[in-house]
C-alpha cells in the first residue's frame, strides 16, 4: 500500500515509516501539512496518515484542502493526534477522516470506521 505520514515529530515519523516499510507497504513523509499537499500531488498516497495537531498549517486545514478537491477526496484518512481532549474522535471523524488514533498508535487503538 502506497501510505503518507504527515508528522512534525521526528520521533513518530522515523518509528511509523520504520513500522510500515517493515510490513512491505511504501511510505512517503511529509514533516508538516503543507509539505504533505505536495507529497500528496507529486505521488499520490491510498492512505494518509495526518498528525492533526501540527504548527504552520494544521492537520485540520490539510483535510479540508483534500475533501474539497475531488482529485483528492476519496484519499483514505486517518486523523492521529496525542491530544485526544482537543481533538476528539468525533471531531475527527466530523471533519472528514476515515479513522482517528490516538498517540503512541498501537495495536487496539483505531477508531472509526475502517
Amino acid at each position: 500500500m502506497k501510505i503518507l505520514v504527515v508528522e512534525d515529530h521526528v520521533s513518530h515519523l522515523k518509528t511509523a515509516n520504520h513500522v510500515l516499510s517493515a510490513s512491505g507497504h511504501n511510505v512517503n513523509h511529509a514533516a508538516a501539512a503543507k509539505q504533505g499537499f505536495t507529497s500528496i500531488e507529486a505521488a499520490r498516497p491510498q492512505l494518509i496518515l495526518l498528525d492533526l495537531t501540527q504548527p504552520g498549517i494544521y492537520g485540520w486545514s490539510l483535510l479540508r484542502k483534500l475533501e474539497d478537491d475531488r482529485d483528492t477526496r476519496d484519499i483514505y484518512v486517518a486523523g492521529v493526534t496525542s491530544y485526544q481532549e482537543r481533538c476528539t474522535r468525533d471531531a475527527a471523524l466530523d471533519a472528514g477522516c476515515d479513522a482517528s488514533l490516538v498517540k503512541p498508535v498501537g495495536a487496539g487503538k483505531v477508531s472509526g470506521p475502517v
